[in-house]
């Protein structure tokens, strides 16, 4: 898959969020979350993994926006400030890939990894990667993530 795929889907899955580190409930539901392929990051505009998706398999330093450089060459369009739809992002799967690379992925409120926001931890040890909800508000406004070795 190409950086900064995105796909609309529906899907279901819960998680609460806590210290800025994401971490699912043990009722997480496993339906197929279409749209997030293997080694991809994705972010859901409805809770449950349902809504709107936007995935990457890289880092992206701003979602609103095409920088020319390579490093934000994709626009989450619903993720946008200015855009009508729900803009929080509500819910997040994890599928980095466990093979030795940076699987967990850091989530910033501001473009250029600005203001920390949480974690999602990544596949390891054959164990899947986050899958759940950004926690039990109506979600955050965000705008860049990086992949990082660990949470």
């Amino acid at each position: 898959m190409s950086v900064g795929r995105r796909a609309w889907v529906m899907a279901l899955a819960t998680a609460t969020a806590s210290f800025g580190l994401l971490v699912p409930s043990a009722t997480a539901g496993e339906r197929a979350w279409g749209g997030c392929d293997p080694g991809d990051i994705c972010v859901y505009n409805g809770l449950d993994g349902q809504g709107d998706v936007c995935a990457w398999d890289g880092n992206d330093i701003d979602w609103w926006t095409e920088d020319g450089s390579g490093s934000s060459k994709w626009v989450c369009k619903w993720a946008q400030s200015w855009d009508p739809r729900p803009g929080k992002v509500k819910s997040i799967w994890n599928r980095g890939n466990d093979d030795g690379s940076p699987t967990s992925v850091k989530f910033y409120f501001n473009n250029n990894y600005r203001d920390y926001y949480a974690c999602a931890y990544g596949a390891k040890n054959g164990k899947p990667g986050f899958k759940g909800n950004t926690g039990p508000d109506a979600g955050v406004k965000l705008q860049s993530h990086k992949w990082v070795s660990s949470c």
